[in-house]
């Protein structure tokens, strides 16, 4: 695995956090019963109704100030600034604190949720290598960082992935909590422009605010299910895997890992989870990571030499390496079509999004599952 990146001062405080709301002391993985996904539920519920509060809180101060100066306050009007220069400053200031104040305790309320999500999932954020491992992941999770532009062993991620897209999305991360309700306040009155209209707009705020922390809580939430479910989906099939190891020739078992790396290399991201999978492949095939260097164009003509055992496992990490990031885009739906066209095997679009929903519901991957997931 990659040497461990320094954190730094918010990542480490977030951390230290993050483990008081997750005491496993144990490595204990397992599949969520019905009761244990009740809870991660209710779980989930509560921090979403706590980040729209933050929302109201937030919009009925702001729009409070607003309303109280005769909604002058946040027009944004250049006449208005140089004549009451000192008014909207005070403004200005509350605003910030404000924000400052929601984003903190968004945060804070981000951080509880994914703590607790680890916490079902068994998975101890200390005293364990893939444990620390998976605590970092979630840390930039609820604090809304991208993952590290970084290789995972031989493999570059962003290979393929343009200069500019890679400067949009970290824009789109910087903006997302930090000018949201700037640019949103401008949006509204774009849209209410009258003059009797603007009044409605501290009102039309508030529940716009709440919504929209609702909906980026949710999104951190569901990266934490991602990253915290990977080990369980990681250790099924690997387990799977080296049971089969005996039957699968040298080719295959590079193939496979030629094929993980063309996955990894489409998503376009350096996922959290791909770290875990590549190391524990490569351990359960046998292979040293100076061994391969991953190419999926030239290695791909071997898959139809494969046996049917070989092109089942084959298949099965595949499918794998394309969900355990949470979510399917079209170039690794592609991967996986492409892959099945040259093992002669039929190809099941909805079957592969139904083990993409039971992996992020914490049931993990079945060995059943896969196979279903080729028939």
């Amino acid at each position: 695995m990659t040497e461990k990146r320094q954190l730094n001062l918010l990542e480490r405080y977030g951390l230290d956090q993050l483990r008081r709301w997750n005491r496993c002391g144990a490595w204990a993985v397992h599949p969520l019963d019905c009761g244990e996904l009740h809870g991660l539920r209710r779980l989930e519920n509560r921090t979403l109704w706590r980040a729209a509060f933050a929302g109201v809180a937030s919009g009925a101060i702001l729009g409070g100030a607003e309303v109280i100066s005769g909604g002058r306050l946040g027009s944004f009007e250049f006449a208005y600034w140089r004549e009451h220069w000192q008014v909207w400053l005070l403004y200005l200031g509350l605003v910030v604190v404000v924000s400052m104040l929601e984003i903190l305790f968004l945060y804070w309320n981000a951080i509880r949720g994914v703590g607790g999500t680890s916490a079902f999932a068994g998975v101890p954020l200390a005293g364990h290598e893939t444990g620390e491992h998976v605590a970092r992941a979630l840390v930039r999770a609820a604090l809304e960082l991208p993952n590290p532009r970084e290789r995972i062993y031989w493999v570059d991620p962003y290979a393929r992935t343009p200069r500019w897209k890679l400067a949009l999305l970290a824009l789109g991360y910087k903006l997302k909590v930090g000018a949201t309700s700037f640019i949103l306040r401008l949006l509204l009155r774009r849209l209410l422009a009258r003059a009797a209209m603007r009044a409605l707009i501290p009102l039309v705020a508030i529940p716009v605010y709440a919504v929209w922390n609702a909906v980026v809580t949710r999104w951190v939430l569901r990266q934490a299910r991602v990253r915290a479910f990977g080990p369980l989906a990681i250790r099924d099939l690997c387990q799977h895997v080296s049971a089969m190891r005996g039957q699968l020739s040298p080719p295959c078992r590079h193939l496979i890992v030629h094929a993980v790396s063309e996955a990894m290399v489409r998503t376009g991201d350096a996922d959290p989870n791909y770290h875990l999978l590549l190391r524990h492949l490569l351990e359960s095939l046998e292979i040293a990571p100076d061994e391969v260097a991953g190419n999926w164009t030239t290695a791909r003509a071997s898959a139809a030499d494969l046996t049917e055992i070989e092109r089942q496992v084959f298949l099965s990490v595949l499918a794998v390496a394309v969900v355990i990031d949470g979510r399917v885009r079209r170039s690794e739906a592609a991967l996986l079509k492409e892959a099945h066209d040259l093992c002669r095997w039929p190809f099941d679009r909805e079957k592969m999004l139904r083990m993409l929903e039971a992996f992020v519901q914490g049931q993990g991957i079945k060995t059943e599952e896969r196979s279903n997931t080729l028939s």
